[in-house]
């Protein structure tokens, strides 16, 4: 399995209305995407990210080309400041509930 970080540089005043697509995103992720089996949405003081988990390399390469990937990229892309930080670890061990 895959873990993906990210996080994201979002201009000020644009906040609210990003967190709640990617709300919207997160939830579209996990229902047409089998090979996503986390994706949450996290923030701190200095802005969000996502948490990532998907069955492989091709399930990760495989939302990046997704319809609704694109349209997510379309409809936040101007409210970003930068490129997105995106970090890509192996997963040793994931317990779940």
């Amino acid at each position: 399995m895959l873990a993906v970080n990210v996080r994201f540089y979002v201009k000020p005043g644009e906040e609210d209305a990003v967190e709640e697509r990617m709300k919207v995103f997160a939830s579209e992720c996990i229902d047409k995407e089998p090979g996503t089996h986390l994706y949450t949405v996290i923030k701190d003081d200095n802005g969000l990210g996502t948490m990532e988990i998907y069955e492989d390399m091709d399930a990760f390469r495989a939302h990046g080309v997704t319809p609704h990937h694109d349209e997510n990229v379309r409809l936040l892309s101007n409210k970003m400041s930068a490129r997105p930080d995106i970090n890509v670890f192996e997963v040793v061990h994931h317990p779940t509930r």
